[in-house]
């Protein structure tokens, strides 16, 4: 068979496999309180499936089956990957498939796609660094707080009378009453125990995907870590490894499940945690300062990150007292730090100096009161008005992701990819041809300079592998 009727026939085998999986989900509700079911696949044949020296027609051909399936069928669907040339591929053509068609500003309002364009461009060049909550952990079915003290209250064994009383204080102060009935080491351990985690959520791999090198964030589960190192990711986290050469670091501002005893939960541990943990406050207020925060699922409403963000504005001179400036947590709050409720495009208050600011904050239904609150300091990008479903706008959040994502996306990765010829402009495919000639034509003797390995180094970032030159010499 020719390369098109290969093509043909992987594509017809996804739409036969898409319509089953349709028939197979019905009458079944989505998972972790999604909106819509969310279907995998990967870019079909071209792993081990012979149709990885056409994969660029593959992409081409697949995309627009797959919003067909969705339309049709009603369910998400996510491409997956965990090499990047490929990932690079996907998004790359996806993003020229949206574009073409008007798709992202079916979803997105003018603000919202430029300030996604504008994220995009900040991580691109480095500048941007992530700020993770718990509402990047909901989506795989982790408890909120509420939740999760039920959980140790039921392990205590509290009587219903304790229990009444416990429903009437602040989250902190029920989780100190708990730690003291069940005892600091049990209480911790349970809940390390309770917030294991075997996979991730949608939004932590979008995130993952970025590249970013340097993150924070005040969750205890290791989720984050789990979707960085399934893309080939070298992590550390601090304060418990050296970030040494890794790819990207961790700093895990209340704690982790891997380390139980230094879990940040109640009233104690936020007042304790100026004195044993001011190293880590300063790595945090140095990224304020340096770079561009971005924040997802955090409400920025966590009394340690107020005393920090404080601390950051009096050094630079920006302190701006604020009367009636009071913040009492979400009953709803999930675990791990803020909720996940937010606010709104149209009434946000905006600037066009973002360079000014610490960072943006996503949020998914507008909240005039944070707006105000923080509108000195913080872009605030809500994905949907006050009145919207939670689970409508937690979806629009996974989309708005998936386009940042694909904004930061370039060719780089595949460039001298000859299997993805086809999804490269005239002039990328000059470029490309220009150095493969170049790489080719160098005498064997120059691999011994010690310029070498940097040369060979660049060409790598852009997708070329030495196993590939005998195919190469056949790329138009």
């Amino acid at each position: 068979r020719s390369p098109v009727e290969d093509v043909k026939w992987y594509i017809k085998g996804a739409e036969e496999w898409l319509k089953a999986v349709f028939e197979d989900l019905k009458g079944k509700p989505p998972r972790n309180g999604r909106l819509k079911h969310l279907v995998a696949l990967p870019l079909v044949g071209t792993g081990k499936g012979g149709a990885q020296h056409f994969a660029g027609g593959i992409v081409l051909s697949l995309l627009p089956v797959l919003y067909d399936a969705a339309n049709r069928y009603n369910y998400d669907i996510a491409v997956v990957s965990i090499k990047k040339t490929t990932f690079a591929a996907i998004q790359l053509e996806r993003n020229r498939f949206c574009e073409k068609y008007k798709l992202w500003e079916d979803i997105f309002s003018t603000t919202q796609i430029n300030e996604a364009r504008r994220l995009a461009d900040l991580a691109i060049h480095d500048r941007l660094v992530l700020f993770l909550g718990a509402g990047v952990s909901v989506g795989a079915g982790l408890p909120s707080w509420k939740e999760l003290l039920d959980h140790l209250a039921e392990i205590a064994k509290l009587d219903k009378g304790n229990l009444d009383s416990l429903s009437t204080m602040n989250y902190l102060d029920s989780a100190s009453v708990i730690e003291i009935w069940m005892g600091s080491e049990q209480f911790l351990k349970s809940i390390a125990a309770r917030l294991v985690v075997n996979d991730y959520s949608l939004s932590s791999a979008l995130l993952a995907g970025l590249p970013v090198s340097q993150v924070v964030t005040t969750n205890y589960n290791q989720m984050f870590e789990l979707a960085s190192r399934s893309i080939g990711l070298d992590v550390a986290i601090l304060p418990y490894a050296p970030a040494g050469n890794c790819d990207r670091w961790i700093l895990k501002m209340h704690g982790c499940t891997s380390h139980p005893e230094d879990l940040v939960l109640t009233r104690e541990h936020y007042l304790r945690y100026a004195t044993r943990r001011s190293a880590l406050s300063g790595i945090v207020q140095s990224l304020l300062i340096t770079n561009h925060m971005l924040f997802v699922g955090f409400s920025l409403n966590d009394d340690n990150f107020y005393r920090i963000a404080d601390e950051v504005k009096r050094a630079l001179g920006r302190a701006n007292p604020r009367t009636k400036q009071t913040s009492e947590s979400s009953q709803s709050d999930p675990v791990d730090g803020g909720d996940t409720k937010v606010a709104s495009a149209s009434s946000t208050p905006s600037t066009t100096k973002h360079e000014e600011k610490f960072g943006t904050q996503l949020q998914l239904i507008h909240n005039p009161v944070t707006a105000i609150l923080w509108k000195e300091d913080f872009q605030i990008i809500p994905m949907m008005d006050e009145k919207s479903d939670l689970r409508v706008a937690a979806r629009r959040l996974e989309i708005f992701l998936d386009y940042l994502l694909s904004l930061a996306t370039t060719t780089k990765e595949f460039l001298l990819k000859p299997q993805y010829e086809e999804l490269l402009t005239s002039s990328q495919i000059t470029l490309r041809n220009s150095l493969l000639d170049f790489i080719k034509s160098l005498p064997k003797e120059v691999s011994v300079a010690p310029e070498y390995e940097t040369v060979v180094s660049m060409f790598k970032t852009l997708g070329w592998d030495s196993s590939d030159l005998e195919n190469q010499s056949d790329v138009a």
